[in-house]
């Protein structure tokens, strides 16, 4: 790893969450087209979430007792609600020394799925995690979901498109997009569960798959790595920001001027937690064809480590496509 550290820019997103004029929004869209350009990530300030408060909501979820974790795994299919355990799926052939929790929109008990992305979250029974809780996460969905229809804007006006424009591509995205609420251990931490000859990381080498992705990070804790000229960086926590980064989906939509970059989650020191929001255009969306980058959405995933090229059929839309690609990272769901 480069000891060189990168000077990733810090963005202001408060001019696209209240009223602003045109002049402050374009030379905030000037600062991320140059990021995204260069990295194809930076970091977001005055976003409007409490950082710490949050990740401490989420430390109340992994201090739960294994079984009632267990009693909410994640089951096979695509449709990713609920827990994963350490194991449970990996982008490689490396054992991800991890746990998971995964929600998202909150679907109306009543109301028929539209589609296999749609439906109810499945949440920790309120006799081990209140109410209140659950709202808070809900809250935090809410609220990155809002941070990310802002950054729509924000991006559309950074590559010379009217503010509107990429709102077009996600008017329904948040239906399937993902919470993914992290806890990463340290490697020993596997011993005794798994061989010890398993090459191991937090997460694997890896582009993000959907439209754009926000992560909260820990602020004592560094583990998310960014590579950038073939050395892989840390990106290392700024106070009360969140990290935003583009997604497979959105390269292809700028013809690859934008980067999807490679990043990963090492986890060798301490226990680490993070929520991430992957932020999905419609279910119906089409997908962009770009032979530059290349871009994990196109990997096959079914076998740990397979990485063949999968084709594009254009009848198949983002929604079909992204649900199996969740299928075949799930190693032994339940």
């Amino acid at each position: 790893m480069s000891d060189t550290k990168l000077e990733i820019p810090v963005i202001d997103i408060s001019p696209f969450l209240t009223q602003s004029t045109i002049e402050e929004k374009l030379a905030i869209a000037k600062m991320i087209n140059e990021a995204c350009v260069k990295y194809g990530l930076f970091f977001l300030k005055n976003h409007g979430i409490d950082n710490k408060k949050m990740l401490s909501k989420i430390s109340e979820f992994f201090a739960l007792p294994q079984e009632s974790k267990d009693s909410i795994a994640v089951k096979k299919g695509g449709f990713t609600r609920g827990y994963i355990g350490m194991g449970e799926e990996s982008g490689s052939d490396a054992l991800e020394v991890k746990e998971a929790f995964s929600y998202g929109y909150a679907w109306p008990p009543n109301k028929k799925p539209e589609n296999n992305m749609q439906g109810e979250n499945v949440w920790p029974d309120k006799t081990v995690l209140s109410s209140e809780w659950q709202s808070s996460m809900q809250e935090l969905f809410d609220s990155m979901c809002n941070v990310a229809t802002a950054l729509t804007k924000a991006f559309s006006l950074s590559y010379g498109k009217s503010e509107e424009h990429l709102g077009e591509y996600c008017k329904e995205g948040d239906s399937i997009s993902l919470m993914r609420l992290f806890h990463y251990f340290p490697y020993q931490k596997a011993d005794g569960k798994f061989p010890l000859n398993t090459d191991r990381i937090g997460s694997s080498p890896h582009t993000d798959w959907g439209f754009l992705t926000l992560i909260l990070q820990q602020d004592d804790s560094t583990g998310l790595q960014l590579k950038h000229q073939n050395e892989w960086h840390d990106v290392v926590p700024i106070p009360d920001t969140m990290v935003v980064n583009c997604g497979d989906y959105f390269s292809l939509l700028t013809g690859g001027k934008y980067i999807s970059p490679l990043h990963r989650v090492i986890s060798e020191g301490k226990e680490r937690l993070s929520s991430v929001l992957f932020y999905y255009p419609d279910y119906d969306a089409k997908i962009p064809v770009f032979e530059g980058q290349d871009y994990s959405l196109f990997q096959n995933q079914e076998e740990a480590g397979e990485h063949t090229k999968l084709k594009i059929n254009e009848d198949v839309t983002f929604g079909e496509f992204i649900s199996e690609k969740w299928s075949q990272v799930h190693r032994d769901g339940k």
